[in-house]
């Protein structure tokens, strides 16, 4: 893998300059220092305002972590009437990674707002670009090692280690159709394909677990709904790729978000606990061993992995892109709260409690979103936190007696907007 050039103090054929020592400076170790961040957040909003006409415009992208819209002024190249966006400081360019996330959606501003889809250039095509580019932007001279007008050979030496993006107006004709394709035959699948597991619960009065129907099988749906599908679309690769994602880890970036992955629901159920011993529930001391927490772990992980491959891994990307990240978290969590209610029925839980315990899964779902964008879109992400999720009220306070859904799902949802209201996820 090509790495972007350290800084030099001399690039190929240029005058090193006062200029360019200031520049590489502000951009030491190839990310900005904190004048160069309050510059850019100047520039952004310069630019966006349409006061550099079109010689600086301002990228607006949704980040990978926060789920927030960032913004950053670039200076586009103009190539045979396309334009052209490049990062000047390499791969690991933060704008650039945030729009590989997004799939290349993004919106230029310069004056008024125009919805793009960025199309990345492989590094054979990159030569002519990074010629007209770094004679059209100044303060890019210092970061990129070849003169201005050196030979477009001299570009093709270095073209890989500079990421370059073809704006193309609205959105790419594949984005079309991944907005525009319906998760309809993913839920058909899915329903389908537990049908069997319903018809069984129905014959065999088994429980797994402590209020685990033996329906609750059907958590092999979701994957193999996924499988089918993505087989039908990408072949063998496709699925390959989906099923890593199972271990997708590195995503995380900040260990902070271990934090609410794996706390949050403990402390949901702590202050229910709480909450019980208060209005007067007799509600005994938690009692289990830590061996049987550890293998009860590893049993619903396994199960959440199976879930989330399909909920998360498959349907909730296109979700958003149809109907913004919080609508698309509601309506996953409609569908995933509807999937459970004949297990439900089956383990004899009255409708109230379903639908306390629904309202509470709508709320868990739009958490496991959250979670989802803010540590980069991982799977394994989601994974954990379900498998706490399961594994906290099976646990509460023995075995599940005395979980209460109302007040969980009062406790859930209130963590849930507050969450929506912080976070005020981009649609």
């Amino acid at each position: 893998m090509h790495k972007p050039f350290a800084e030099q103090p001399d690039a190929a054929g240029q005058t090193d300059t006062a200029f360019m020592r200031v520049k590489r400076w502000m951009y030491r170790g190839q990310r900005p220092n904190w004048i160069a961040r309050v510059a850019n957040r100047a520039w952004a909003i310069v630019a966006a305002a349409g006061l550099t006409a079109t010689y600086v415009v301002t990228l607006e992208v949704v980040g990978r972590k926060s789920g927030r819209v960032i913004a950053f002024p670039l200076v586009p190249a103009l190539v045979d009437g396309q334009r052209y966006l490049v990062a000047m400081l390499g791969d690991t360019t933060q704008w650039v990674q945030n729009v590989r996330a997004a799939g290349g959606r993004a919106v230029l501003r310069s004056g008024g707002r125009e919805a793009v889809w960025l199309e990345e250039l492989p590094a054979d095509q990159r030569a002519p670009i990074l010629k007209a580019y770094l004679q059209r932007a100044d303060g890019a001279r210092p970061h990129i090692p070849i003169a201005k007008d050196a030979p477009l050979a001299a570009f093709e030496t270095i073209a890989a280690a500079f990421p370059v993006f073809r704006v193309h107006r609205d959105s790419q004709p594949a984005q079309r159709a991944a907005r525009g394709r319906s998760l309809l035959p993913f839920f058909g699948l899915i329903f389908a394909l537990s049908s069997p597991f319903w018809l069984l619960g129905a014959l065999v009065d088994t429980q797994i677990l402590p209020g685990v129907p033996v329906s609750a099988l059907m958590l092999l749906a979701p994957p193999l709904a996924a499988t089918l599908l993505v087989y039908r679309e990408k072949q063998a690769a496709g699925v390959i790729a989906l099923l890593r994602r199972s271990c997708d880890y590195r995503r995380i970036g900040a260990p902070i978000w271990y934090a609410p992955i794996v706390l949050l629901m403990p402390g949901v159920m702590a202050a229910e606990y709480g909450l019980l011993r208060l209005i007067g529930v007799p509600v005994p001391a938690p009692q289990f061993s830590a061996l049987a927490a550890l293998a009860l772990f590893l049993v619903i992980f396994i199960t959440a992995l199976c879930e989330e491959l399909g909920w998360t891994g498959y349907a909730i990307d296109p979700l958003q892109e149809r109907w913004g990240t919080l609508q698309a978290a509601v309506l996953l969590g409609l569908a995933w709260a509807a999937w459970h209610i004949i297990p439900l029925l089956q383990v004899g839980r009255a409708p109230g409690w379903i639908a306390w315990w629904s309202l509470a899964t709508v709320a868990q779902r739009v958490l496991i979103v959250w979670l989802y964008i803010n540590t980069g879109k991982s799977v394994f992400a989601t994974v954990l936190y379900h498998t706490m999720m399961n594994v906290t009220w099976q646990l509460f306070p023995v075995n599940g007696s005395f979980y209460d859904p109302c007040i969980t799902a009062l406790l859930v949802t209130c963590v849930a907007v507050i969450v929506a209201a912080v976070w005020r996820p981009a649609t």
